[in-house]
């Protein structure tokens, strides 16, 4: 069979993008300012790949299965990013051919104005698969530091990339669970005081014996949150030289002191009501009472 490979030009360095729009009414600054940014490939960073794709997983083996994810799909956008790199070449190539043979100079014109287009798109693709080539290889570097620490090995010290695709990644899979929905009930915890709907309902769709497990999980989790936040004020309270008792949760302030700032702003309300509402009255000519006193 034909190596294939052959027909492609691989793009994984630094590719340039030109700039060709009218920049005459710009300053020289402005100018570069426009060509800086059409320069410039705006995809995943290092520290997203890190801290919000890998370590937003909860365990070591969501977080791997995560990552080699996001490399399978890198691996596919650059053969379609390479492909079309290939094709574009190709019509470009032939459009200039075309153009070369071609009589009618109006009908030249068109052929050459869509041989641009072409350029431009192939310009493109050209810096789009350069920057999914730098992700990749960010992707596979995390992912060789996480295998190469303890992180990356099971309690039986094999590399945890072994238990895909055997028996025992059903045992991953649901430990996986129960620390993800531990955490995001810990979460609700400490927002709202309880497990809410979305997080409570997938816990009832497990086990009695995993439901208990998340459940005592997630007040572990709920109360190591409320202690490291709680220390974190008492310092920061410290350093700007207040009363750490004067900044105090919404849960900790007492419930008459809460009402009576509600009261006061009721009569706030109403006085405005009744200086910028003229008063009703019914066809008896009573008074009707504000909604407030309804």
């Amino acid at each position: 069979m034909t190596d294939l490979t052959n027909l492609f030009n691989f793009h994984s360095g630094p590719q340039h993008t030109t700039v060709n729009t009218d920049l005459a009414m710009m300053s020289d600054p402005q100018q570069t300012l426009v060509k800086k940014a059409q320069s410039l490939e705006f995809g995943t960073t290092s520290f997203k790949h890190e801290w919000f794709i890998g370590e937003a997983q909860f365990t070591p083996y969501g977080k791997l299965r995560q990552w080699l994810m996001e490399l399978k799909s890198r691996e596919n956008s650059v053969e379609v990013l390479e492909y079309d790199i290939a094709k574009l070449e190709t019509e470009e190539q032939i459009l200039l051919r075309d153009a070369g043979a071609e009589p009618d100079e109006l009908r030249k014109k068109l052929i050459l104005i869509e041989a641009v287009k072409k350029h431009k798109d192939i310009e493109r693709c050209k810096s789009r698969v350069s920057d999914v080539y730098r992700e990749r290889q960010e992707i596979v570097e995390l992912t060789d530091k996480m295998l190469a620490s303890d992180e990356g090995k099971t309690p039986d010290g094999r590399s945890l990339l072994e238990v895909f695709g055997k028996p025992e990644e059903a045992e991953y899979e649901k430990h996986y669970w129960t620390v993800r929905l531990a955490k995001q009930s810990a979460l609700d915890l400490s927002a709202y005081g309880r497990i809410g709907a979305g997080n409570l309902e997938a816990i009832l769709m497990c086990s009695p014996a995993q439901q208990a497990e998340i459940i005592g999980l997630s007040n572990h989790y709920n109360i190591t949150y409320d202690q490291r936040q709680d220390a974190i004020r008492q310092e920061v309270a410290r350093r700007l030289g207040t009363d750490p008792g004067e900044t105090t949760y919404i849960g900790q302030v007492k419930a008459s002191f809460i009402n009576g700032i509600l009261d006061a702003d009721k009569e706030n309300i109403i006085k405005d009501l009744e200086r910028q509402t003229p008063k009703q009255v019914n066809p008896n000519g009573e008074e009707l009472n504000n909604v407030y006193n309804l």
